[in-house]
């Protein structure tokens, strides 16, 4: 558990290499491929969303996609959706972003129909990287910034999505930003930008 730990600080501080190496020792392999995927689960239900997040803040997507089909589709309730929100940031940083709004639309329905406690701010947080994969820097920001004022994420992982995104909208607005950050509710805030990606999750 020490060696988790000390992995976990690292994706929440940014440091994703050296994240890595660490969750893959406390795993006990090298590569992402030796996972074996019922012992990890026994272990650490969400490390392996850990991993995958900490290999596409790197632009490993290969990997990332790779640790996510070592999970399986039997993951806890409270987690289940994550995998199809980092896919659709994944397939949006690929350009492909018809499949990313319908793996979005999966988890909000998801999120939604389960009740997920603070599962609309992992949503949210996707939502707001498909918008910046699009261009969309301003809404991003708008959203993400009501992903902080409602009181964060879930998980070390949805955390490193947070701040990885964060990071990389701060950067594309510069200076350009033409109003403050809209001080909306999360939930409207979700509902606008989802409305704005055009992502319907009835």
């Amino acid at each position: 558990m020490v060696g988790y730990g000390r992995a976990t600080v690292a994706l929440t501080t940014r440091r994703y290499e050296h994240a890595i190496d660490s969750l893959l020792r406390t795993i006990g392999v090298t590569e992402v491929d030796d996972v074996d995927t019922a012992e990890v689960f026994i272990r650490h239900p969400v490390i392996l969303h850990d991993l995958a997040t900490a290999l596409h803040l790197c632009g490993r997507d290969v990997e990332a996609e790779t640790a996510l089909e070592r999970e399986g589709n039997d993951g806890f309730v409270l987690f289940r959706h994550y995998p199809d929100i980092l896919r659709a940031v994944m397939r949006a940083a690929e350009g492909n972003h018809t499949r990313a709004r319908q793996l979005l639309a999966s988890a909000v329905a998801d999120v939604r129909r389960a009740g997920v406690p603070l599962g609309p701010a992992d949503c949210a947080i996707g939502a707001a990287a498909l918008a910046y994969w699009a261009g969309e820097h301003e809404v991003a920001s708008d959203t993400l910034s009501a992903v902080r004022h409602a009181g964060g994420s879930r998980t070390e992982a949805s955390f490193a999505l947070y701040r990885g995104y964060a990071d990389r909208v701060k950067a594309a607005l510069g200076d350009t930003r033409s109003r403050p950050p809209a001080n909306e509710p999360l939930d409207e805030a979700l509902d606008r930008i989802l409305g704005r990606l055009g992502v319907s999750a009835e």
